[in-house]
């Protein structure tokens, strides 16, 4: 008798021990986005969890196509424990109806290679859009180290007003991976600032040679300038330092960022790009004859639809390089955040 319930038990342990396995489980299997512009970023975060009695060990993440995941916090989860899985779609070159997958490998036996699903509706790009990531390949910074008077009296289009005593307070806010070109009246003070910014990790910090001296110089210098530039003499040829930038090259990398929000919006709804004018819709008709038509010049509103209109408005006006930014300011704070944004109105 003893013998037969000792098998009994055995049987029970061993039963139970055979039983135990991780189990894989899934907050949710498919994310839908919705409609987003061709080149918006979409990110979600999936909860995986352990729903077995085992610990679940997985071994690996992968997608298709167009969509990356991050990597995982840890890979083995104890029974309940869970760990979170973003993945992000780049909606480059894709439109209408997309699905993508997300494969998550693991030692659950009954699915080791499980599914998720991301989807949603991509809308093509007109002919006056500009994607994001182009937008954000293209951006660059100027910045006026004169003091705010001389900002004010004559500055170039889309230059941020940072006096050179101010410019340590902001090296925790501009952006590090972008050209950033520094100027003054001749390229002197604006020199020792790219200097100093290249030795606290700006690397891409430049002086414009020569200043807004040199600048005034070249064929329509009046169109980049908003205001009057000051009487100053031409600079005398020098060779090009390795923390300055020449005429040409900004020329060539010039881009004209244009808010078309109300001044209140700008100000106020989650910030604004850096550099960027605030010229409302209402305004921009009065703008046509003074922007210049060499340049990359990008508006965007809150969703992009003013952008949009505004942008073909300037088209048919002869600015053949006005775009508009696909989704507008909404588009780009879901696909990059705080990016080049700033909250503070300049």
């Amino acid at each position: 008798m003893k013998r037969l319930v000792l098998g009994l038990v055995l049987v029970v342990v061993f039963g139970a021990l055979a039983a135990a396995a991780p189990t894989l489980g899934v907050d949710t299997v498919t994310y839908d986005f919705g409609s987003v512009a061709e080149g918006t970023v979409v990110s979600h975060t999936f909860i995986l969890t352990n729903l077995g009695d085992a610990t679940l060990t997985i071994t690996g993440t992968r997608a298709t196509c167009g969509c990356t995941t991050t990597a995982l916090s840890k890979a083995s989860l104890a029974p309940g424990e869970s760990v979170s899985l973003e993945a992000r779609v780049d909606t480059s070159h894709f439109s209408g109806r997309i699905m993508k997958q997300v494969y998550v490998d693991s030692n659950d036996p009954t699915a080791p290679s499980a599914i998720v699903y991301i989807q949603g509706d991509v809308m093509q790009l007109q002919p006056y859009n500009i994607t994001l990531g182009d937008l954000k390949y293209l951006f660059f910074l100027i910045i006026d180290v004169r003091d705010p008077a001389s900002y004010a009296a004559g500055h170039l289009l889309g230059a941020m007003s940072i006096p050179s005593a101010q410019l340590p307070l902001w090296t925790g806010i501009l952006p590090r991976d972008v050209i950033l070109v520094l100027y003054d009246n001749m390229g002197v003070d604006s020199a020792a600032q790219a200097k100093v910014l290249q030795s606290a990790g700006f690397s891409q910090a430049r002086s414009l040679a020569g200043g807004l001296a040199a600048w005034s110089l070249i064929p329509n210098a009046a169109s980049y300038i908003s205001g009057t530039l000051p009487a100053i003499p031409a600079p005398a040829p020098a060779a090009l330092q390795p923390y300055e930038i020449g005429n040409g090259d900004v020329r060539s990398i010039y881009l004209i960022v244009i808010d078309v929000r109300t001044p209140a919006e700008y100000a106020n709804r989650g910030g604004h790009f850096m550099g960027a004018l605030n010229i409302p819709a209402a305004d921009l008709p009065l703008w046509q004859s003074r922007l210049p038509k060499d340049v990359e010049i990008v508006l965007y509103d809150q969703m992009g639809e003013e952008g949009d209109r505004q942008a073909q408005i300037l088209q048919a006006a002869g600015l053949a390089k006005v775009q508009s930014l696909a989704g507008g300011y909404d588009a780009w704070v879901r696909s990059y955040g705080i990016t080049f944004l700033i909250a503070e109105r300049q």
